[in-house]
């Protein structure tokens, strides 16, 4: 009896060493992971340091003083002239490669944004260890051959790279009609123009649009022809949602207009008529919606709402006057490219 316990303890002491020998083989294939992070897109910087080494099963080494020929470092880093992109890269110290990939955060939520971009450098360092397997399996090596110094400077100047995402669009361009009503004016005054955008870091964007809009507005003793010229600024801040984006913001909107008097329908009774123009503005808050049909082409659908807080006035003898002030409203549709 006391043989056979002999024996099971004896087989149970190998197993659990050949085990532990296995985990050290493992903790020694693959080199320490040093992590360098820039700070891109909002991404939460001390979140993707804290769920790196949580995806990755091991704890990281400091990249300050760790051994670089001993270390796999992973970089992150921004994309020169593109905000929503960060670029990855990892290179092994074992065999010299270089691994990288570019990733797009546009439309990713802020609060997945750093699992995205963790998930990203986890499975660009396992591809980077799977690659030392692969070498270390199919390459033959004879008892105690040593790699020449031409063979390790090779190994040492290969890399593999992958082809980056491609770049997002930050411009667009479009070509819009529009329906402005002013609290001075009986009717709504219709137009078009074009309007154009720039994407900035953020999710923000800056944009222009420049409108002619007219039509006869009615008064107790003719007509009046309203032209209005005006130029807006504006700053937008944007959010994704698949293919449609949704933007809201606040600018000022500078413009000129001229109201020209007309006789009545009834030639017994002649209106003395007259002109008045002069420059208006003021500030204007927007909302629209912008839905990618095709990776350039874009429609667009908004809303605007102002205060003149200058505008021309023409006087309505017996009526009330009539002109460009007060409050305001628009609404926009319009069509346009991406680039």
């Amino acid at each position: 009896m006391s043989r056979q316990i002999s024996i099971g303890v004896a087989v149970v002491a190998c197993a659990a060493a050949s085990v532990l020998a296995r985990e050290a083989r493992a903790q020694e294939a693959h080199a320490p992971v040093a992590l360098d992070v820039e700070a891109c897109a909002d991404v939460d910087t001390p979140e993707v340091r804290r769920l790196v080494p949580i995806e990755l099963g091991a704890p990281l080494v400091d990249g300050g003083v760790a051994d670089a020929r001993e270390t796999t470092r992973a970089t992150v880093t921004c994309v020169p002239n593109e905000p929503l992109q960060v670029r990855l890269e990892v290179r092994d110290p074992t065999t010299g490669k270089l691994l990288d990939r570019a990733i797009t955060l546009e439309g990713v939520p802020k609060a997945d944004q750093a699992r995205l971009v963790s998930i990203a450098v986890v499975e660009l360092v396992a591809a980077s260890w799977g690659e030392l397997r692969h070498d270390s399996a199919s390459v033959p090596r004879a008892v105690g051959a040593t790699a020449s110094p031409s063979t390790r400077e090779l190994a040492l100047t290969s890399a593999q790279s992958r082809e980056p995402a491609p770049a997002q669009p930050r411009w667009r361009v479009f070509v819009v009609g529009s329906a402005r009503h002013f609290a001075g004016l009986p009717r709504l005054v219709p137009g078009g123009g074009i309007s154009a955008q720039r994407t900035t870091r953020w999710g923000l964007a800056l944009g222009a649009d420049l409108l002619a809009e007219g039509g006869v507005q009615p008064t107790a003793l003719g007509e009046v022809d309203s032209t209005l010229v005006s130029l807006g600024l504006l700053a937008l801040v944007r959010a994704g949602l698949g293919p449609v984006t949704f933007e809201s913001g606040a600018g000022a909107r500078f413009g000129y207009a001229q109201l020209v008097g007309r006789n009545g329908a009834v030639p017994s009774m002649p209106v003395r008529t007259g002109s008045v123009s002069g420059p208006w503005w003021g500030p204007t808050a927007v909302a629209r919606g912008l839905l990618t049909l095709t990776k350039r082409f874009v429609v667009v659908v908004g809303g605007e709402l102002g205060y003149a807080t200058a505008g021309a006035l023409g006087r309505v003898e017996g009526a009330p006057d009539i002109g460009v002030r007060g409050v305001w409203w628009s609404a926009t549709a319009g069509a346009g490219f991406a680039f």
